[in-house]
Parts: structure tokens; sequence; C-alpha cells
């Protein structure tokens, strides 16, 4: 095959069929894992376990490395449901939102938060400024005088300026237990338990 014919070979896009709600559904699982491919990056890998899972493929904004996010379990997480989050983030990804990518010493844009909100079908029922709010409070009533801690999880700014010249601790190992407690918390309202 002459060279230039491979090299675009190489570079056009893999053109696959859509999915169908049926092709979903009867998926089977097998003794290893094996995905289903949708197009556009979005997958559903099927578990040996019978678990079926949504994937999002893409290349990083800035790095264009390549990248993987979960979107949720099948049933819960409909192929509709999927594919309206994969044109999400592939419309976060053509503004060149950095989703996903760990940028050290650079705090979350609101925006994330917001957008990943919105995906999860809580738009105009709830921001990021909301869920740090909720959070704040269940972390204040539940580990009651471990208040620099909770400040360090919701990373706040101590606004003591002498104790924020002095008090270089990120309290990590004291985060862990509380943080753990929040996400058991956030599962469990999830679950409706």
């Amino acid at each position: 095959m002459p060279k230039i014919l491979n090299g675009l070979l190489n570079i056009m896009a893999r053109i696959t069929k859509p999915l169908t709600n049926t092709e979903v559904e009867r998926a089977k699982a097998k003794t290893k894992d094996y995905s289903l491919y949708d197009g556009g990056g979005l997958t559903i890998l099927i578990r040996p376990n019978g678990a079926k899972l949504w994937r999002f493929r893409y290349a990083r904004p800035f790095s264009n490395k390549r990248a993987l996010i979960g979107l949720g379990q099948y049933p819960s997480v409909t192929l509709a449901q999927a594919r309206s989050i994969k044109d999400e983030y592939l419309s976060l990804l053509a503004q060149k939102f950095p989703f996903g990518d760990k940028q050290p010493n650079r705090p979350m844009n609101k925006e994330t938060v917001n957008n990943a909100i919105r995906s999860m079908g809580y738009g105009g029922k709830l921001v990021a400024h909301g869920l740090r709010s909720i959070a704040s409070t269940y972390l204040n009533e539940t580990f009651l005088e471990q208040y620099d801690v909770i400040e360090a999880c919701l990373s706040h700014e101590i606004s003591n300026a002498v104790r924020k010249a002095y008090n270089r601790s990120n309290y990590l190992e004291q985060r862990k237990p509380i943080m753990q407690s929040w996400g058991d918390y956030v599962e469990s309202c999830s679950t409706g338990l």
C-alpha cells in the first residue's frame, strides 16, 4: 500500500454504527471484559459479572493524551442519557475545557462541577455552591470541633491573616475519614437509604 494512502487511513476516524437499545439490553457477559462502540468516543464495557458500564474516551485538550471517563452503569444510565452526557463533554472539549485534567496548584473551575450537575439531570435544581453548602452543613454537624480540617476539605482559605501566614498544614490524613464519610453519605442519599 502506498505510504500516503496508509497515512490517510491512519488519520481517518473509524465509522461506527450507533448502538440500539436492543443491542445494549441483549449484550451478555463473557469470560473477559469487552466493549460495544456507539461512536464519538462512547462505549459500553460489558464485565464478566454482567455489569454494563458507560465510558467516554477522549483526547485531553491541552496535552492531547487519551483519557477515559465513566458515565454510569446501564440501566441506571440509558443509552439516550449516555449519548446526552457524551455530547455535553464533546461540547466542553470543543471549547478546550480541561475537565478531568489534573492541574496542580490551580483550583477547579466552578463550571466543571456545574456542568457535571447538569449532566446528571439536576440542572436548575442544584449548583456547585449549593452542593458545597450541603457538604459544609453535613460535615460541621458530623465532625464537631474539626473546623480547620473541614475548611481544608472544602478548599476554603484561612481568613485570619496570622493563622494563614503560619499554618501550612493541609490536614491530609485527617481529611481522609471525613471525605470518606461524606462519600458514604452521598451514596446513601442516592440509594434512598
